[in-house]
């Protein structure tokens, strides 16, 4: 009697599948690369990088693009004045998305990637609430042990107010 092998289309697909679910290595048009809760998106003021006349910002937008922007405020040394804020161009670093669920504080992250579906992403536990500050109530983001430039630190992230 004989047996008849699979198709061996349909043999390396279901193997392709597989291996893919296995390392979650794929992101499909509702899957995890397109997660953005709209908690998260934002103005985030990076306090660490901040002063009263230089305020750095992260920008996440709800579409997964990650950024940042400068304000500054000038200086006139020769008057001792200040003038009005300046905005920089803002500037893309790549893309952000939200992995896990807000309400689990054990098993959630904020992932970074410059090349989706080229890089594998960096992802990193957050912690999240609000705080009161002079200017009102604000959502607070703190980002786990970040990679900087030059350091591996909390970065805290306040809601830029308008």
């Amino acid at each position: 009697m004989r047996t008849s092998l699979p198709d061996p289309r349909i043999a390396l697909s279901s193997l392709i599948l597989l291996a893919a679910a296995a390392c979650r290595g794929l992101s499909f048009p509702a899957g995890g690369m397109r997660d953005h809760p709209a908690a998260l998106v934002g103005q985030w003021v990076d306090s660490a990088k901040s002063t009263a006349a230089d305020t750095s910002l992260w920008l996440l937008d709800g579409s997964g693009n990650d950024g940042s922007q400068h304000i500054r405020r000038p200086f006139d040394e020769r008057s001792g004045s200040t003038g009005p804020f300046i905005a920089t161009t803002a500037r893309h670093f790549g893309y952000w998305f939200f992995r896990g669920t807000l309400q689990d504080t054990s098993d959630r992250a904020l992932c970074f990637t410059n090349r989706p579906g080229r890089s594998a992403p960096t992802c990193r536990p957050f912690d999240f609430d609000s705080v009161i500050t002079p200017g009102g109530v604000r959502r607070r983001l703190v980002v786990r042990s970040y990679q900087g430039a030059h350091t591996i630190s909390d970065r805290v992230l306040l809601e830029r107010m308008p």
